[in-house]
């Protein structure tokens, strides 16, 4: 049975998170309302159910554990981070999910998808280029869901790749690295998805 909001935010309310997060990876947690909204909007778009997924940098696995328990035939998870490769096993052990997790550079993925799903760094305090991840993500899959700030360049990446848009709300970033002042940060964010199902 396909669980609903509620009840897909209390299974990955129990899930684990990377402890000692790694500032120059811009490694955070999904919170758990975007983590949410983020899974129902593929779903409702078919892009999870029934299909194969990959999560790229997943972290905890919070967003592909998500797409499990929404349905996907199966789920493969990617980090390059050894940490979070082992949380990430951990909370499919501990959810009784059976999924192979990687430890992994996105770029080095050879496998093909039905669908992709991420939340990559932001570029603020790495070299990630989202254009070069994304033209990465179309050898892997047509269909994707991404998010990413929402910013000028991201809608000018959008519109030169051909994807669409869908606005997110906030995503709630807490303080990991020392001289950070507020507790929370609150960035704006959009998914950016393609569907050719």
């Amino acid at each position: 049975m396909i669980p609903n909001k509620k009840q897909l935010s209390i299974e990955l309310s129990k899930i684990n998170e990377v402890e000692h997060k790694n500032v120059s990876l811009e490694q955070y947690q999904t919170d758990l309302k975007t983590a949410v909204d983020f899974l129902y909007f593929s779903y409702e778009n078919g892009g999870i159910y029934n299909k194969t997924v990959a999560d790229l940098g997943c972290g905890n696995g919070i967003l592909g554990i998500g797409a499990k328990l929404l349905g996907a035939k199966t789920v493969d998870f990617y980090d390059i981070d050894q940490k979070a490769v082992d949380v990430c096993r951990e909370n499919l052990l501990n959810l009784k999910i059976k999924s192979d997790v990687y430890r992994s550079d996105f770029f080095d993925i050879t496998k093909n998808y039905d669908t992709i799903i991420s939340n990559p760094p932001f570029g603020i305090r790495t070299s990630f280029d989202p254009v070069l991840f994304i033209e990465k993500i179309k050898t892997l899959s047509s269909n994707f869901f991404i998010i990413l700030p929402e910013n000028k360049r991201t809608l000018e990446i959008s519109e030169r790749q051909g994807t669409l848009l869908h606005k997110l709300g906030d995503i709630s970033i807490p303080a990991f690295a020392s001289g950070h002042k507020k507790e929370i940060f609150k960035v704006p964010v959009v998914i950016v998805y393609s569907i050719k199902i």
